[in-house]
């Protein structure tokens, strides 16, 4: 998928943005109907999936956190089955923050699933992936400054909550 996605100029025999296409309409399809459980038994996948088309992984994430009941809210409660595994593949996620392209949505995403979070005893909360992501001494992404500061006024101005506890 990451390289159907991610290099459709080897594909000399497939008609220009079909492997992009398809790609797309995969992870869309899949994550259309998504629970609690399919994020979970993903995990991971979740990686490649966020490689091989961003805009629509970021979308799918986006949709799961508006539906009611929002899966991730299930996904929290899970802690000592799934929710460990897959706070430990936050990666998929944070590695998307490294392109100042999507550095603003990916905190958005951190923000809003810092308010499904109940806590717990696992370290790698969202709040502190969000944290992590805007430190100023250590930034864990490539955007300027500048970019970093629009992150966090849109953080501080949609999630002043989770902005004052995480930033």
């Amino acid at each position: 998928m990451a390289l159907l996605g991610n290099h459709p100029d080897v594909l000399i025999n497939c008609s220009h943005g079909k492997s992009e296409a398809i790609v797309v309409l995969t992870i869309r399809d899949l994550f259309a109907t998504a629970n609690w459980w399919l994020w979970g038994s993903l995990n991971n996948l979740l990686p490649i999936l966020a490689e091989a088309a961003p805009d629509e992984f970021l979308v799918a994430i986006e949709k799961a956190l508006k539906q009611s009941p929002c899966p991730f809210d299930e996904l929290f409660l899970q802690e000592e089955i799934l929710l460990r595994i897959w706070l430990a593949c936050y990666g998929h996620l944070e590695s998307l923050a490294w392109d100042k392209e999507y550095l603003v949505r990916v905190c958005v995403i951190f923000a809003e699933l810092a308010l499904h979070d109940p806590g717990g005893k696992w370290s790698n909360r969202p709040a502190k992936s969000l944290a992590t992501i805007l430190l100023p001494w250590l930034p864990q992404t490539t955007a300027s400054v500048d970019k970093r500061k629009v992150a966090l006024k849109t953080l501080q101005k949609e999630f002043p909550a989770v902005t004052w506890n995480s930033c």
